[in-house]
């Protein structure tokens, strides 16, 4: 399997962040569909989270969310009363106020790409066996 990697840069004051995108997610719903195909209600969470995360399986699309967010929070804590109220100390507070609000979202998704990579080792794992000599 193809998998493509996209990683984010990001530098806020003093602080840069690493955003890694993993676009493995589709093959993932794939491997889900074929395990249990009988089962409706499964068949339906999986429609449902698969709606749900549109951009989950476009890379351009998770990143421009993130990206999205994180300048909504920007724009909102650069104003003039804070510029003059933190002066060269307002990268350190727009990177607080960030880590704050985006660290539990992203803590989420992390596990959500770690857990795939797990699925995605174990459906290797049990369906490509190497030939005993």
């Amino acid at each position: 399997m193809l998998m493509t990697l996209l990683s984010v840069w990001l530098m806020i004051g003093n602080q840069i962040f690493l955003f890694i995108i993993a676009d493995m997610f589709s093959s993932l719903f794939a491997i889900a569909n074929t395990v249990n195909p009988s089962k409706d209600s499964q068949k339906k969470k999986l429609t449902n989270f698969r709606d749900s995360s549109s951009s989950f399986t476009d890379t351009e699309k998770f990143v421009e969310e993130i990206l999205d967010k994180t300048s909504a929070i920007i724009f909102a804590e650069i104003k003039e009363e804070n510029i003059k109220q933190h002066g060269e100390q307002l990268g350190g507070v727009v990177s607080e106020t960030i880590r704050k609000q985006l660290a539990m979202e992203l803590k989420n998704l992390a596990t959500i790409f770690k857990n795939t990579a797990y699925t995605e080792g174990f459906h290797a794992g049990t369906y490509i066996r190497p030939k005993h000599m």
